[in-house]
């Protein structure tokens, strides 16, 4: 959970600088940019606690 800590943090105190510089590489609005990284941070979210969960889920059933 540490990164999406940082990631988090950083997209809420520095979000207008890393708007700005994807924006040089990347046609993107702000609302598109937003979007991209809720989603991103969404899917890091579910796919740690699904990789983190399953495995535990079969554990517990073998034993």
């Amino acid at each position: 959970m540490g990164f999406l800590l940082v990631w988090w943090l950083m997209f809420i105190f520095a979000h207008d600088w890393i708007y700005q510089l994807h924006k040089q590489w990347f046609q993107l609005t702000i609302t598109q940019f937003d979007g991209i990284h809720y989603k991103g941070m969404i899917a890091y979210k579910l796919l740690t606690l699904i990789f983190a969960l399953v495995p535990y889920l079969a554990l517990s059933i073998i034993n």
